[in-house]
């Protein structure tokens, strides 16, 4: 006996409440299969945006250092900005805002960055003779990730 010969052999009703079962379960196969791929969409999204942003402000800040360096930035070292900006950029941290403070401090905010990553790039910044003056985390978006804001000073 086939599947089809089955079929055929049960009443309306219990045809017509198969190929309802059948829908129901072929729409919560397709929504479990589809929405983890939406999600990692919206993030991949969110994440995109983001770095458009980040990378906004990091032309704005490079076009204001290069025709009008602020006071207080600029030390035998080179300049505490780019120094940041560049070893951000090799430990794959995105530093969301920067604000220089005095002579050679500078406060930072890093937005659903990797701890790890984080921390190897304070590692290498004290390495350079810039430590962490004052530190606030709070968990970020994403598992493994946090929000952080940061007084940074060179030594």
């Amino acid at each position: 006996m086939t599947l089809m010969q089955w079929f055929n052999e049960r009443s309306e009703n219990e045809r017509n409440l198969l190929l309802g079962a059948a829908a129901v379960l072929l729409v919560l196969f397709i929504s479990m299969a589809l929405g983890p791929m939406y999600k990692s969409l919206q993030q991949n999204e969110r994440r995109v945006a983001r770095q458009f942003v980040e990378l906004d402000q990091m032309k704005t800040i490079a076009g204001q250092s290069s025709m009008n360096p602020a006071p207080g930035v600029t030390a035998p070292g080179g300049s505490l900005v780019i120094l940041l900006q560049s070893s951000a950029r090799q430990e794959g941290v995105a530093i969301a805002t920067m604000q220089p403070i005095g002579e050679d401090s500078i406060n930072t905010r890093l937005d659903d960055v990797s701890f790890n990553a984080m921390i190897s790039w304070l590692a290498a910044l004290e390495s350079r003779g810039i430590s962490v003056q004052t530190a606030s985390l709070r968990v970020g978006q994403e598992s493994g990730t946090v929000d952080s804001s940061l007084l940074l000073r060179r030594n």
